[in-house]
């Protein structure tokens, strides 16, 4: 270690690994020589080693990754995945004792340690430590930093030695730590200048490059797309993109879908790449020139923006307030002294229309039971990432439809997380549901349907009828609307009303609900807005009779069946109050820890494999009470469940 200039330090047992000499602060800038280093190992208090980093060692620096609180499982391969191979061949890798790892290269300039990217402790583990509000899954050690490291204990090389660690250029070590920042799950304080608004105005003020922030997403990926941006993949959470020209690297950068930033890992594009960019940040950079004052104006002429003047007769979110006379106020409370009528009684259930059957059958002992969807209430089908939360709802969109046809039966599908052709289609995959369209096996399901329509392959005379019939049965009659959606909750709500006026859908499917965004910013935190958001959607239920379906994200607590519980939706706070129905979905190719079976290169199970089944419980029933569970089998390639097809036919 000496030899490969690196300034040792001795640690001792305890549980920190805390340095074994009472000053070590000098040996940031004089290492200690080979006679002292054997004579502190020499003290039974040394139990293993570290490395001092920064200018004592040659300017080290090591990207510590925590993956013990990694909740996905998939920190590492994504991380590691997204390093072009000439820089990943460069770095050296160490395991450390709580199965994460330490990443060293050495760069001419290292700053101090550094927290790249945090997410939230969840309630347990603020009990088990109260000061900690964030956890770190990746930091730096720099200068004034030490990592403890190999033959330590606990410690091993999996890539390269000492003797191996390289010198990274300045552009290579910030495309890693932007790669770090770019798994950060908290919003961080604006860094940069702020951009002023032009229309400040007392009270209520949602300039055009805040409301953008808030619901431009689909215009700044399309904006990036227009400059030659490509994207390469698409996660629940992330969606992965290639800059213009020539790169070595497989991504260039990467947009969070839920903090609505983007986060670039190259310094060859005209974006920054030190900090996360908002939709206003890539807008000014790729169609303003960095002008603020353009800026403004065209998200102003593109309709983002609004300002209502505060005054005393109005609320505070800027809405004019009417204040009842006390005449029209007795009139109101005069009306809690009359009962309801038996004429009444008749003419509100005569309004009132019946649970959707769903084909779905669920057990709890004994008993059986088809589930319904309630009518005039929300039902929340709720699923951790990658466990067929928007599938099911495609599912039941089809079943749905099945079961009512006979009364005209329609339904609405709104995604606001993937483009209305991406579910058009999956929903094609899945009500043609051939395991293998293609006769070579070269493509799967959704490789080949696309290259179907670019015209690239003719297609079986097989699959060319189900599409066709898919198009006849469902898409052409309209008995299944498709759209991307981006209003905002009010917006959605008045779009709910009206289709209810024109009696268009018998139920409307929304997929997912902590993507939808408030029109007022009041509300202090994003639980408070979801429940905000709920609420408005509920009373619009009741109002119009609809059925609405939300799917929604489990939060990381959810790491194994046994812990599918509705109070631990992602941000939700307490919107399960709202619902009258919510539905826990687990799928059994997950083992018990939540990761995903892995398969080698030939496809064979590392891990015992799991039946391809999906598990469904109710974790709330208004009507039906919990515990009703029920397992699915299901088709990989085309996401279709296997479900009763008796009865199809609402009477």
């Amino acid at each position: 270690m000496l030899k490969a200039g690196l300034s040792v330090l001795p640690v001792n047992n305890n549980k920190e690994k805390a340095p074994a000499v009472r000053e070590w602060k000098p040996l940031r800038s004089k290492p200690l020589t080979e006679e002292q280093l054997e004579k502190v190992l020499a003290s039974t208090r040394v139990k293993g080693l570290g490395i001092i980093c920064g200018e004592a060692s040659g300017g080290l620096e090591v990207i510590d990754m925590d993956l013990k609180y990694d909740r996905t499982g998939t920190l590492s391969e994504e991380f590691f995945g997204a390093i072009y191979p000439e820089l990943l061949d460069r770095l050296v890798i160490a395991r450390t004792i709580n199965k994460g790892l330490h990443i060293y290269y050495r760069c001419p300039k290292v700053d101090s340690n550094k927290k790249l990217a945090r997410r939230v402790a969840t309630k347990e583990e603020r009990k088990r430590s109260p000061g900690e509000s964030y956890l770190a899954l990746l930091e730096t050690r720099g200068a004034g930093g030490y990592v403890v490291c190999p033959p330590t204990e606990g410690y091993e090389f999996i890539q390269g030695d000492y003797s191996t660690i390289q010198t990274l250029t300045a552009e290579q070590r910030e495309y890693l730590l932007s790669l770090a920042r770019s798994f950060n799950e908290v919003e961080e304080e604006p860094t940069g200048k702020p951009i002023k608004s032009t229309t400040q105005a007392s009270g209520v003020d949602l300039s055009p490059w805040k409301d953008f922030n808030l619901r431009g997403s689909v215009e700044a990926l399309n904006l990036l797309q227009a400059k030659g941006w490509t994207v390469v993949k698409e996660t629940p959470e992330r969606i992965y993109l290639k800059r213009p020209g020539e790169s070595p690297t497989r991504y260039s950068g990467n947009y969070h879908k839920g903090l609505n930033k983007l986060y670039v890992f190259s310094t060859s594009t005209e974006l920054p790449d030190s900090r996360p960019l908002s939709n206003s940040d890539i807008f000014l950079q790729l169609e303003c020139n960095g002008d603020t004052k353009e800026l403004s104006r065209k998200l102003k002429d593109m309709g983002y923006g609004s300002t209502d003047t505060f005054n005393p007769s109005t609320s505070p979110t800027g809405k004019a307030v009417t204040v009842p006379t006390p005449e029209e106020e007795e009139d109101e409370f005069s009306s809690l002294l009359r009962p309801l009528t038996r004429e009444e009684i008749i003419q509100e259930v005569l309004k009132e229309k019946d649970n959707i059957p769903t084909g779905f059958y669920l057990k709890d002992g004994n008993r059986e039971i088809e589930l319904k969807l309630p009518t005039g209430g929300l039902t929340i089908i709720a699923g951790r990432t990658s466990h067929r939360k928007t599938g099911t709802m495609l599912n039941l969109c089809r079943e749905v439809v099945d079961r009512i046809g006979e009364e005209g039966g329609r339904v609405l599908f709104l995604s606001y997380e993937e483009s209305d052709m991406n579910i058009q289609l999956k929903l094609l995959n899945l009500i043609v549901n051939m395991e293998s369209l293609d006769p070579t096996a070269q493509l799967d399901n959704k490789e080949y349907i696309k290259a179907y329509y670019r015209g690239t392959l003719e297609g079986t005379e097989a699959f060319r009828r189900a599409e066709e019939k898919f198009y006849r049965d469902y898409i052409d009659t309209g008995r299944i609307v498709v759209k991307y959606c981006s209003y905002k909750d009010k917006k959605l709500a008045r779009a709910v009303k009206y289709l209810a006026s024109k009696e268009a859908y018998s139920a409307i499917f929304i997929d997912y609900i902590q993507l939808i965004r408030p029109e007022e910013l009041q509300s202090k935190t994003r639980q408070e807005q979801l429940f905000n958001i709920c609420e408005e959607l509920r009373e619009v239920a009741v109002q119009t009779r609809l059925p609405l379906i939300f799917g929604a994200q489990f939060n990381r607590e959810v790491e194994n069946r046994t812990d599918l519980d509705s109070n631990k939706l992602r941000e939700a706070g307490d919107i399960e109050q709202t619902a009258n129905l919510v539905l826990g979905l687990w799928d059994n190719n997950f083992n018990p820890e939540g990761e995903k079976v892995k398969r080698d290169k030939d496809g064979n199970a590392k891990t015992p494999p799991r039946e391809q089944s999906l598990y469904i419980e109710v974790l709330k029933g208004r009507d039906i009470g919990i515990g009703w569970k029920g397992t699915f089998e299901y088709c990989p390639p085309t996401g279709a469940l296997a479900i009763k097809r008796s009865n199809p036919r609402r009477k």
